[in-house]
C-alpha cells in the first residue's frame, strides 16, 4: 500500500500514463463506448496481472518477457473471443485495438514493475486502482468527446436533460454539429491531453510545482 503523498502521485502518474497509452482511447467516441472500453482494460488487466503474480515464482528473469507477452495475449485473446461471440455489433466498432492491447508497452511495464515483484493481494489492489483510474478516463473522454461533437449523450434520458440544459441556458441549437476533429483518433488524444493537464493543474497545489505526468 502507498503512505505518502509522493508514493500516491507516483502510483497516479504511472496509471495515466498506462491510461494515454492504452490503444481503446482511440475508438472511445461516446460513453457507451468508453464505459466499455474502461470494463475491457481492467478485466484484462485484473485477469493478466493475477496470473502473472500467481506465476511468478516459476518465471525464470532471462525468459520474464516472451512470457508476459504470452500471458497476456492469451487473457486478451480469450476476452476478445468472447466479445465477438456475445457483444458482436461492439467488437466491430473496437475493431483491432483490443488485440493490440497485448503489445502495449506500459501494460508490459507493469506487468514487470508490480506482478512479477509482488503477491497477488498486493497486485490484485494495484491493478484494480489502476484498472479504475484507467476506466474513469476512458469513460470521460469518450462522454466528452460525444458532447463536444454530438451536443448531446446517446443515450435518450442522458441526451433528453443534457439537450434541455445546454437549450436553456442558449448554448446548443437543435441543429448542433461539433467540430470533425474531436471525433478523429487525433482529437482523442488531444482531449485526454487537456484532461491531463486539467489534473496536474488540480495537483498542483499541493505538489509545491512538480509535474504529475511525465509522457
Amino acid at each position: 500500500m502507498i503512505h505518502t503523498n509522493t508514493g500516491r502521485t507516483e502510483y497516479l502518474s504511472s496509471a495515466l500514463q498506462f491510461s494515454g497509452l492504452c490503444p481503446l482511447i482511440l475508438v472511445s467516441s461516446s460513453m457507451v463506448t468508453g464505459l466499455v472500453a474502461g470494463m475491457v482494460v481492467m478485466t484484462a488487466l485484473l485477469a493478466s496481472m493475477l496470473t502473472v503474480s500467481v506465476l511468478r515464482r516459476t518465471i525464470p528473469g532471462s525468459l520474464g518477457l516472451p512470457i508476459l507477452l504470452v500471458v497476456t495475449s492469451t487473457v486478451i485473446t480469450i476476452l476478445w473471443w468472447y466479445i465477438q461471440g456475445y457483444y458482436y455489433a461492439l467488437a466491430a466498432v473496437f475493431g483491432v485495438y483490443i488485440p493490440l492491447l497485448a503489445l502495449d508497452t506500459a501494460w508490459l511495464a507493469r506487468l514487470d514493475a508490480v506482478a512479477l515483484r509482488n503477491g497477488p493481494v498486493t497486485t490484485l489492489l494495484d491493478a484494480g486502482g489502476a484498472g479504475l483510474l484507467a476506466m474513469l478516463f476512458l469513460l470521460l473522454t469518450g462522454t466528452l468527446r460525444e458532447l463536444i461533437a454530438d451536443g448531446g449523450i446517446g443515450l435518450e434520458s442522458w441526451k433528453t436533460l443534457s439537450d434541455t440544459f445546454l437549450l436553456a441556458t442558449g448554448k446548443l441549437s437543435l441543429h448542433w454539429q461539433g467540430p470533425d476533429l474531436i471525433s478523429t483518433p487525433a482529437g482523442a488524444f488531444l482531449l485526454f491531453g487537456t484532461l491531463i493537464a486539467v489534473f496536474n493543474y488540480c495537483l498542483s497545489g499541493t505538489r509545491s510545482g512538480r509535474v504529475f505526468f511525465r509522457g
